[in-house]
């Protein structure tokens, strides 16, 4: 009897995690036709429901910046593209995208002109997504784990060569786990936001009744210092700070 429940609740389950995807197949194609047939309002719409429905997936979150840049959101259509790259760094249409994006902003993104050794930097430290990272993670400490089991059964062949090869695998471990934490503690500790609003004054305090330092505008990507109820103090990327209304930009963080 018990077998038998237990047969009739995985049956439950696979047959809607079936449904589940099959519906959210529907509602892709929908979402293409929409896009391709230039309404771009439908196609959003849909998008957005499957973002609640397949959370944390870099394609939707590109498609969604796609809809938002056809609708000339500019700023959305930037925060979107960056979502999808907080997920997938590979993802090379949303690079291209977001580079292009970048070019109907009103302001500078001063990061667009790093020197030759920070961009080199930058780009091979996210060359890989972090799902990718993982995976390398895990065959190299599955090779490492099968390595040093078959040189303890062949403990009277241990030659050099086999020491060194080891000691290669051990680093090589060492120096994707260090780099799988470091990618993981910027994933977790996002401060990158995107000013969504057309026009945004900063001030020297939380509160239009501080000094005016300056003004951004929507797309402009800035990271968040500290947030204070209906205040955000802000830091640009050339090293300006200010304080904006909260209301103002959205969090790439996922």
């Amino acid at each position: 009897m018990k077998h038998k429940l237990l047969l009739i609740i995985v049956s439950l389950f696979f047959f809607s995690l079936l449904s589940a995807t099959q519906t959210n197949i529907q509602l892709l194609n929908q979402a293409t036709e929409a896009y391709k047939s230039n309404d771009f309002d439908k196609a959003l719409s849909i998008y957005s429901e499957l973002e609640k429905k397949i959370q944390k997936n870099p394609d939707i979150y590109y498609n969604i910046g796609n809809c938002y840049f056809k609708l000339n959101r500019i700023g959305l259509a930037i925060l979107y593209y960056k979502k999808a790259l907080v997920l997938d760094s590979s993802h090379a249409l949303a690079k291209k995208n977001l580079n292009f994006a970048l070019k109907f902003t009103l302001d500078k993104q001063d990061f667009e002109n790093q020197n030759f050794i920070s961009s080199f930097f930058s780009r091979s430290f996210f060359s890989l997504s972090l799902n990718a990272l993982a995976w390398v993670c895990l065959i190299l400490f599955i090779a490492l784990i099968a390595i040093i089991h078959v040189f303890l059964r062949q403990s009277e062949s241990y030659t050099h060569t086999k020491k060194m090869f080891l000691i290669s695998l051990v680093v090589l471990n060492i120096i994707f786990v260090g780099w799988s934490a470091s990618r993981f503690y910027i994933y977790k500790n996002n401060k990158e936001a995107v000013i969504s609003s057309p026009k945004v004054d900063a001030y020297s305090g939380p509160g239009e009744s501080f000094t005016k330092l300056f003004t951004v505008h929507e797309g402009l990507i800035l990271k968040v210092i500290k947030v204070d109820n209906a205040w955000t103090q802000i830091s640009l990327f050339n090293g300006f700070t200010g304080w904006i209304r909260t209301s103002t930009y959205k969090a790439v963080a996922i």
